[in-house]
C-alpha cells in the first residue's frame, strides 16, 4: 500500500511538473505568436503608410503648384497691386479673377473652395455653390483671427496646411447649408512691389479626398480605426467626421520616433496602435486595431495549442505510469522480499536486474539475506562444536581423589628410592592437574596461567635435561587480569616440539604478556628455534584463517589450531586471534590478541 502511494505521489508530481512546463510553454508560444502577428501587422501597416505618404505628398505638391499658378496670374497681381476704384473696373477685375478660380476648380474637382483675403479687408472667393465678394475694411471677419491666418503669416512664403475647418467657417453669406469638412492649404501672397504680405490665399480641399487617399492604400475593417492627426495631436482626417479637430486619445511613447507601434487601452479595450509621421508635413497616420482581431486570426492556432496541450498531458500520464511502474518494480520486489524475510524465509534472493540505486539495494538485500543465513549456519556449527567439546571434557574426566592418591603413592616411592628428579616431575604434574579439577571455569588469571605454564616447562626440562630457558615477562597490573585457561601451554609445546627439537631441545623461549590498548592485551611467545619454511607458514596461516569452517580432523584438539578455534568460539573472528611470524633459522614468534576485560558472560 505504501509503495502504491509512493507511485501515485511520483506520478502526480511528474504530471504537475509536465503540466506546468507545458502550460508555460504554451503561454510562451502563444505570446510569441501574438508578438509575431503584431510585428507583422506593424511592418505591413508601415509599408502601406509609406505608399500612402507618397500619394499624399504628391497631392500636396499638386496643391502647392496650383497655389503658385494662381499667385503669378496677371489678374491676381493686378487685383492685389491696383485695386479697382470704379464700379466698372471692379466688375472687370472681379469677373476676371472669378473666371480663373472657376477654371482651377473645374480642373481639380477635389477643391471645394478658393478664397483670397487681402490685408486691406477685401475678400473674394468661390465655393462649389457660388462666387463671393465681400469688403471688410474693419477686418471683422473671423478669418483674420483664425489659426489658418496665423499659420499663413508664420509660414510665408511657403504653403501651409491646416485641418479641422468646415465650409461654414468660410461662409460669407450666412447660409445654413450642411457644412463640408475641409483641409485648408494656406499661402501668404506678396506682390513684387510690396514689402509686406498683402494677402492670404486659401485653397480648401475636401477632407474626404484626403481620407480616400490613405484608405485606398490601407482599407480598414469594421473594428479598425484609421485616421490622421497634425502636430497638435488633433484629428484632421477621419471617416467619422464627428471626431475631426478632437484630440487623439493615443499618445506616442517617444516623440522622437517617426514610426512604430505600441499597445494602448482605449474604451476598455486593448489595441495595437501603429503610427507613421510623414516627412516635412507634421501629419501622422494612425491605425488602431483591437488585440481581439489578432485572436481571431490565431483562433485555429489556439485550438491547436489547446488540443496539443491536452494530448501531451494524456501521453505524459500514460508514459509516466508505464515508466514509473517499470522503475519501481525492483522496489516492489524488494518490499515483498523484506516481508518474506520477516516471515522467516532466510536466504531469500531477489532479482538484480537494475543497475541504478534500486539495483544496489537489491544486491545489498541479497547479501544481507545470505549473511543472515551464513550467520545462522555458523552459530549452529559453533553450538555443535561447544557440545562436542563438552562431551570430550566429560569423557576425559577422572576422579581427582583417585588421581591425587596415585600420584602421592608414586611420589613417596620415588622418595624412598631416593629419585629427586622423579619427585620434582610428579610435583610439577600435580600442579598442572590441580587447576583442572580445582575450578571448572573457562577463565583463569594471568598469574595462574603463568604458574601452570612454568610447571609444564619444569616437566619438559626434567625430560630433556634442563636445556630449555624460559623467560616470563608480565606487564605490571595484569597479574589478576582474566584470560582463557590453558592458552599458553600449547604454544610453548609447539615451540619445543617444532622449534627446539632439531637443536636437541636446547634454546630459549620468551613469554611476554602486555597491554596493547585499553581494550586488548597481547600474549607473545617467541623462540630461537629453526623457524618455519615460507611455504609451510602459508599453509599454517591458511588453515588458521579458515579454522571456523573446518571440522575437527583427527580428534586430538591440541596445538595452535585448538587455540585459534577456542578464541573464535569465544570472541569471533574479528579483532582477536592468533598470528604467526617466522624466519627460517632465526625462530618463530606467535602472538595472541585477546580482550583486556572479557564480557561477564564470557567469564562464567
Amino acid at each position: 500500500m505504501q509503495t502504491r502511494k509512493l507511485r501515485t505521489q511520483l506520478i502526480v508530481s511528474f504530471m504537475l511538473t509536465n503540466i506546468v512546463i507545458l502550460f508555460v510553454s504554451s503561454l510562451v508560444i502563444y505570446d510569441r505568436m501574438m508578438t509575431a502577428l503584431q510585428s507583422q501587422n506593424e511592418s505591413a501597416t508601415i509599408q502601406t503608410f509609406r505608399q500612402a505618404e507618397y500619394s499624399i505628398q504628391t497631392f500636396r505638391k499638386e496643391v502647392d503648384k496650383i497655389s503658385k499658378l494662381l499667385i503669378v496670374e496677371p489678374i491676381t497681381m493686378e487685383y492685389l497691386e491696383n485695386p479697382a476704384t470704379t464700379e466698372a473696373s471692379i466688375i472687370t477685375q472681379t469677373v476676371g479673377l472669378f473666371n480663373k478660380i472657376t477654371e482651377t476648380m473645374q480642373n481639380y474637382e477635389y477643391i471645394q473652395s478658393i478664397y483670397i483675403y487681402t490685408e486691406d479687408g477685401r475678400i473674394i472667393g468661390m465655393d462649389d455653390n457660388k462666387s463671393r465678394v465681400f469688403t471688410d475694411l474693419s477686418r471683422k471677419s473671423p478669418f483674420y483671427t483664425s489659426v489658418a491666418y496665423q499659420v499663413g503669416q508664420r509660414s510665408f512664403p511657403k504653403l501651409a496646411w491646416v485641418g479641422g475647418y468646415t465650409s461654414a467657417d468660410y461662409n460669407l453669406s450666412g447660409r445654413t447649408d450642411l457644412p463640408a469638412n475641409l483641409i485648408s492649404a494656406v499661402r501668404g501672397i506678396k506682390t513684387p512691389y510690396q514689402k509686406q504680405q498683402s494677402a492670404t490665399l486659401i485653397i480648401n480641399v475636401r477632407q474626404s479626398m484626403l481620407t480616400s487617399i490613405y484608405h485606398t492604400a490601407l482599407p480598414s475593417s469594421i473594428n479598425t480605426e484609421l485616421y490622421m492627426i497634425d502636430e497638435r495631436n488633433l484629428i484632421i482626417s477621419h471617416e467619422n467626421e464627428s471626431l475631426l479637430l478632437k484630440p487623439s486619445l493615443v499618445t506616442k511613447p517617444d516623440n522622437q520616433m517617426t514610426f512604430g507601434s505600441f499597445t494602448n487601452k482605449k474604451d476598455k479595450e486593448v489595441k495595437q496602435v501603429v503610427y507613421y509621421t510623414m516627412e516635412n508635413t507634421g501629419w501622422t497616420l494612425i491605425k488602431e486595431i483591437p488585440i481581439s482581431e489578432f485572436l481571431r486570426e490565431i483562433s485555429i492556432l489556439r485550438i491547436f495549442v489547446i488540443v496539443t496541450f491536452l494530448l501531451s498531458i494524456g501521453i505524459a500520464l500514460f508514459l509516466s505510469s508505464f515508466w514509473l511502474r517499470r522503475i519501481l518494480s525492483p522496489l516492489l520486489e524488494l518490499v515483498e522480499g523484506m516481508k518474506l524475510l520477516e516471515r522467516g524465509k532466510i536466504g531469500l534472493r531477489i532479482r538484480e536486474s537494475s543497475r541504478n540505486e534500486l539495483g544496489i539495494l537489491a544486491r545489498h538485500f541479497n547479501r544481507m539475506s545470505s549473511s543472515i543465513l551464513e550467520l545462522i549456519d555458523q552459530n549452529k556449527k559453533t553450538e555443535s562444536e561447544k557440545r562436542r567439546t563438552e562431551i570430550r571434557l566429560l569423557q576425559s574426566q577422572i576422579n581427582p581423589h583417585f588421581l591425587y592418591n596415585t600420584l602421592n603413592t608414586i611420589k613417596w616411592m620415588a622418595i624412598v628410592a631416593k629419585a629427586p628428579n622423579v619427585v620434582a616431575s610428579i610435583t610439577s604434574l600435580g600442579r598442572i592437574l590441580y587447576p583442572i579439577y580445582k575450578n571448572p571455569s573457562l577463565y583463569t588469571t594471568v598469574q595462574d596461567e603463568k604458574e601452570f605454564t612454568e610447571s609444564y616447562i619444569s616437566i619438559m626440562n626434567n625430560r630433556f635435561g634442563e636445556k630449555i630457558i624460559t623467560v616470563f615477562t608480565v606487564e605490571s597490573g595484569l597479574e589478576n587480569n582474566p584470560i582463557l585457561r590453558f592458552i599458553l601451554q600449547p604454544l610453548l609445546e609447539n615451540s619445543i616440539q617444532h622449534g627446539l627439537e632439531p637443536h636437541n631441545h636446547r634454546g630459549k623461549i620468551d613469554v611476554h604478556i602486555y597491554k596493547e590498548s585499553e581494550k586488548s592485551l597481547i600474549c607473545s611467545v617467541s623462540d630461537n628455534g629453526i623457524g618455519i619454511l615460507p611455504e609451510n607458514l602459508l599453509l599454517i596461516r591458511d588453515r588458521m584463517y579458515n579454522i571456523a569452517d573446518e571440522e575437527e580432523r583427527d580428534g586430538k584438539g591440541f596445538g595452535i589450531y585448538n587455540v585459534q578455534r577456542r578464541i573464535i568460539l569465544h570472541y569471533g573472528m574479528i579483532g582477536y586471534g592468533l598470528t604467526i611470524n617466522s624466519e627460517p633459522g632465526e625462530g618463530t614468534v606467535v602472538q595472541i590478541r585477546l580482550p583486556l576485560d572479557p564480557e561477564p558472560e564470557q567469564k562464567s
